[in-house]
Protein backbone atom coordinates (compact mmCIF):
# COMPACT_ATOMS: atom_id res chain seq x y z
CA UNK A 1 0.00 0.00 0.00
CA UNK A 2 1.08 3.83 -0.30
CA UNK A 3 2.86 4.94 2.49
CA UNK A 4 1.91 7.36 5.16
CA UNK A 5 1.95 10.56 5.11
CA UNK A 6 3.60 13.12 7.51
CA UNK A 7 2.20 16.05 9.05
CA UNK A 8 4.53 18.57 7.00
CA UNK A 9 3.18 17.38 3.91
CA UNK A 10 0.36 19.49 2.52
CA UNK A 11 -1.61 16.25 1.37
CA UNK A 12 -4.86 15.20 2.71
CA UNK A 13 -6.76 12.01 2.37
CA UNK A 14 -10.39 10.56 2.55
CA UNK A 15 -11.71 7.10 2.55
CA UNK A 16 -14.77 6.32 0.91
CA UNK A 17 -16.80 3.06 0.96
CA UNK A 18 -19.49 2.49 -1.35
CA UNK A 19 -22.51 0.79 -0.73
CA UNK A 20 -21.49 -2.49 -2.65
CA UNK A 21 -18.60 -2.32 0.38
CA UNK A 22 -16.02 -1.02 -2.22
CA UNK A 23 -13.22 1.09 -0.56
CA UNK A 24 -11.54 4.04 -2.41
CA UNK A 25 -9.19 6.58 -1.33
CA UNK A 26 -8.57 10.57 -2.25
CA UNK A 27 -5.60 12.49 -2.27
CA UNK A 28 -5.87 16.26 -2.85
CA UNK A 29 -3.22 18.72 -2.54
CA UNK A 30 -3.08 22.48 -4.21
CA UNK A 31 0.35 23.41 -6.35
CA UNK A 32 0.99 26.19 -8.57
CA UNK A 33 0.33 25.66 -12.39
CA UNK A 34 4.57 26.23 -12.42
CA UNK A 35 5.21 23.31 -9.98
CA UNK A 36 3.66 20.60 -12.33
CA UNK A 37 5.50 21.88 -15.96
CA UNK A 38 9.29 20.40 -14.70
CA UNK A 39 6.69 16.78 -14.78
CA UNK A 40 6.32 17.41 -18.55
CA UNK A 41 8.23 15.19 -20.83
CA UNK A 42 6.63 15.49 -24.20
CA UNK A 43 8.99 13.35 -26.28
CA UNK A 44 9.73 10.70 -24.36
CA UNK A 45 5.73 10.10 -23.46
CA UNK A 46 4.53 11.07 -27.19
CA UNK A 47 7.27 8.07 -28.11
CA UNK A 48 5.02 6.02 -25.62
CA UNK A 49 2.13 6.81 -26.77
CA UNK A 50 2.98 6.38 -29.97
CA UNK A 51 2.81 2.29 -29.06
CA UNK A 52 -0.91 3.34 -27.86
CA UNK A 53 -4.17 1.66 -30.49
CA UNK A 54 -5.31 5.51 -29.14
CA UNK A 55 -2.75 7.45 -30.63
CA UNK A 56 -3.80 9.75 -33.72
CA UNK A 57 -7.14 8.20 -33.12
CA UNK A 58 -9.11 10.03 -30.17
CA UNK A 59 -9.46 14.04 -30.82
CA UNK A 60 -8.58 13.87 -26.94
CA UNK A 61 -5.05 12.12 -27.52
CA UNK A 62 -1.68 12.64 -29.23
CA UNK A 63 -0.15 13.76 -31.15
CA UNK A 64 -3.69 16.40 -31.41
CA UNK A 65 -3.85 17.17 -27.91
CA UNK A 66 -3.15 20.88 -27.48
CA UNK A 67 0.02 22.35 -25.18
CA UNK A 68 -0.43 22.18 -21.93
CA UNK A 69 1.63 25.08 -21.89
CA UNK A 70 -0.67 27.01 -24.04
CA UNK A 71 -4.14 25.16 -22.50
CA UNK A 72 -3.12 25.77 -18.88
CA UNK A 73 -2.96 30.04 -19.84
CA UNK A 74 -4.33 32.24 -17.42
CA UNK A 75 -3.85 29.80 -14.57
CA UNK A 76 -2.05 30.71 -11.81
CA UNK A 77 -2.98 27.03 -9.50
CA UNK A 78 -4.23 23.67 -9.68
CA UNK A 79 -5.44 20.82 -8.01
CA UNK A 80 -4.19 17.83 -7.80
CA UNK A 81 -6.81 14.38 -7.17
CA UNK A 82 -4.86 10.98 -6.80
CA UNK A 83 -7.74 8.23 -6.92
CA UNK A 84 -6.81 4.83 -5.66
CA UNK A 85 -8.25 1.58 -4.50
CA UNK A 86 -7.11 -2.14 -3.75
CA UNK A 87 -7.40 -4.82 -6.21
CA UNK A 88 -7.62 -7.20 -3.82
CA UNK A 89 -12.00 -6.12 -3.88
CA UNK A 90 -11.96 -7.18 -7.11
CA UNK A 91 -10.50 -10.42 -7.23
CA UNK A 92 -13.75 -12.29 -7.72
CA UNK A 93 -13.62 -10.22 -11.69
CA UNK A 94 -11.48 -11.91 -14.39
CA UNK A 95 -9.47 -9.34 -14.64
CA UNK A 96 -8.98 -7.27 -11.36
CA UNK A 97 -7.28 -4.22 -12.84
CA UNK A 98 -9.37 -3.25 -15.30
CA UNK A 99 -12.21 -4.00 -13.10
CA UNK A 100 -10.71 -1.83 -10.17
CA UNK A 101 -9.47 0.69 -12.89
CA UNK A 102 -13.14 1.04 -14.77
CA UNK A 103 -14.51 1.29 -10.74
CA UNK A 104 -12.19 4.33 -10.35
CA UNK A 105 -13.19 6.03 -13.70
CA UNK A 106 -17.07 6.17 -12.69
CA UNK A 107 -15.60 8.07 -9.25
CA UNK A 108 -12.84 9.81 -11.00
CA UNK A 109 -15.22 11.45 -13.59
CA UNK A 110 -18.53 12.27 -11.47
CA UNK A 111 -15.84 14.10 -8.71
CA UNK A 112 -13.62 16.57 -11.46
CA UNK A 113 -16.87 17.29 -13.32
CA UNK A 114 -18.46 18.59 -9.96
CA UNK A 115 -15.73 20.18 -8.86
CA UNK A 116 -15.64 21.66 -12.03
CA UNK A 117 -19.01 23.51 -12.00
CA UNK A 118 -18.09 24.61 -8.47
CA UNK A 119 -14.91 26.31 -8.72
CA UNK A 120 -15.40 27.49 -11.93
CA UNK A 121 -12.56 25.52 -13.62
CA UNK A 122 -11.09 22.82 -16.30
CA UNK A 123 -10.46 19.31 -15.41
CA UNK A 124 -7.90 16.77 -16.81
CA UNK A 125 -7.95 13.58 -16.80
CA UNK A 126 -6.34 10.62 -15.91
CA UNK A 127 -7.88 8.52 -18.80
CA UNK A 128 -8.81 9.07 -22.76
CA UNK A 129 -12.16 10.70 -23.68
CA UNK A 130 -14.56 7.62 -24.10
CA UNK A 131 -17.56 9.94 -24.70
CA UNK A 132 -18.27 8.32 -28.15
CA UNK A 133 -18.54 4.62 -29.26
CA UNK A 134 -16.24 6.28 -32.26
CA UNK A 135 -14.47 9.23 -32.61
CA UNK A 136 -14.85 11.30 -35.41
CA UNK A 137 -10.88 11.70 -35.80
CA UNK A 138 -11.23 7.78 -36.82
CA UNK A 139 -13.09 8.83 -39.83
CA UNK A 140 -11.79 12.33 -40.32
CA UNK A 141 -14.73 13.95 -38.79
CA UNK A 142 -14.18 16.84 -36.32
CA UNK A 143 -15.01 15.76 -32.42
CA UNK A 144 -18.88 15.56 -31.93
CA UNK A 145 -18.91 16.74 -28.08
CA UNK A 146 -16.76 19.62 -28.01
CA UNK A 147 -18.18 21.37 -25.19
CA UNK A 148 -17.59 17.68 -22.94
CA UNK A 149 -14.34 16.32 -24.31
CA UNK A 150 -11.50 16.23 -21.84
CA UNK A 151 -8.04 15.82 -22.11
CA UNK A 152 -5.77 13.89 -19.82
CA UNK A 153 -2.48 14.33 -18.53
CA UNK A 154 -0.24 11.75 -20.75
CA UNK A 155 -1.31 13.18 -23.48
CA UNK A 156 -0.36 16.35 -22.76
CA UNK A 157 2.79 14.57 -22.25
CA UNK A 158 3.22 14.21 -18.52
CA UNK A 159 5.36 11.75 -16.96
CA UNK A 160 2.41 10.33 -14.42
CA UNK A 161 4.64 8.13 -12.27
CA UNK A 162 7.30 10.93 -11.10
CA UNK A 163 3.87 13.29 -11.08
CA UNK A 164 2.76 11.27 -8.40
CA UNK A 165 5.83 9.86 -6.38
CA UNK A 166 6.71 13.26 -6.38
CA UNK A 167 4.34 15.69 -5.72
CA UNK A 168 1.73 13.44 -4.52
CA UNK A 169 4.01 11.26 -2.12
CA UNK A 170 2.49 8.09 -4.10
CA UNK A 171 4.26 5.26 -5.95
CA UNK A 172 2.11 3.61 -8.24
CA UNK A 173 2.00 -0.19 -8.57
CA UNK A 174 1.99 -1.55 -12.04
CA UNK A 175 0.36 -4.92 -13.13
CA UNK A 176 3.28 -7.06 -14.64
CA UNK A 177 3.24 -10.32 -16.60
CA UNK A 178 3.03 -12.58 -13.23
CA UNK A 179 1.22 -9.89 -11.11
CA UNK A 180 -1.52 -7.90 -10.76
CA UNK A 181 -0.72 -4.78 -9.46
CA UNK A 182 -1.71 -4.15 -5.79
CA UNK A 183 -3.50 -0.53 -6.13
CA UNK A 184 -4.74 1.22 -9.46
CA UNK A 185 -4.34 4.71 -8.82
CA UNK A 186 -5.52 7.77 -11.39
CA UNK A 187 -4.40 11.10 -11.02
CA UNK A 188 -6.36 14.12 -12.12
CA UNK A 189 -5.88 18.06 -11.74
CA UNK A 190 -8.01 20.71 -11.37
CA UNK A 191 -7.07 24.20 -13.08
CA UNK A 192 -8.81 26.74 -11.12
CA UNK A 193 -8.37 30.27 -9.58
CA UNK A 194 -10.95 29.23 -6.87
CA UNK A 195 -8.58 26.60 -6.37
CA UNK A 196 -9.29 22.60 -5.29
CA UNK A 197 -11.73 21.61 -2.25
CA UNK A 198 -10.66 22.04 0.92
CA UNK A 199 -10.70 18.84 3.16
Amino acid sequence: MPPMLNDAQEISEKQFRTREGRVYNLKTREVAVAELLPFLKKETVLNLCRQCPNFDQLWSCPPVAPDFEKFSAGYEKAGMFLFWAATGQFAEAENPSIACYEFLKKKNRRHMLKLEKEKTGQAVFSFSCDLCSKCGKKEGKPCKKPEKIRFNLTAFGFNIDDLSKVLMNHPISWSTDKDEAQYITQLSILLSEQFAEKE
